[in-house]
C-alpha cells in the first residue's frame, strides 16, 4: 500500500473547469481529503436538483462508502451532466465528468 490517496497534484477536466463552480470542486476535493474510511482510488459524486436544493451524493466502492448532503441551489448550480468521477492514480487525482471519462 503507498498509503494515503489523493496526496498529490490535483487537476481537472476542460469540461469540470468550464461547468463547476470553483466552490463546489473545493468542495469535492475537502470531501475526499476528510474521508475518515480507507480511501478507494475512485471517488463517485453525484449531484441532483431537489427543487430549491442540490443533493451531492458521495460513494465509493472499497470499502463501501455512501453519504449524502444537501446544498443550497443556489449557490451551487448543476448541469445534465452531474456525475462526477475523481481518479487517483498514484501520482496525481483527476476530477472529472463520468461522460469524460
Amino acid at each position: 500500500m503507498k498509503g494515503r490517496k489523493f496526496q498529490g497534484a490535483r487537476y481537472v477536466t476542460r469540461g469540470i473547469s468550464g461547468s463547476l463552480t470553483y466552490e463546489l470542486q473545493l468542495l469535492i476535493w475537502d470531501l475526499i481529503d476528510q474521508l475518515e474510511v480507507e480511501q478507494d482510488y475512485l471517488q463517485v459524486f453525484k449531484l441532483e436538483d431537489k427543487k430549491g436544493e442540490v443533493k451531492l451524493t458521495h460513494r465509493q466502492e472499497e470499502p463501501d462508502y455512501r453519504k449524502d448532503y444537501i446544498l443550497k441551489a443556489k449557490e451551487f448550480s448543476i448541469e445534465s451532466d452531474n456525475k462526477i468521477f475523481v481518479i487517483d492514480d498514484g501520482d496525481y487525482s483527476t476530477m472529472m465528468f463520468a461522460s469524460e471519462y
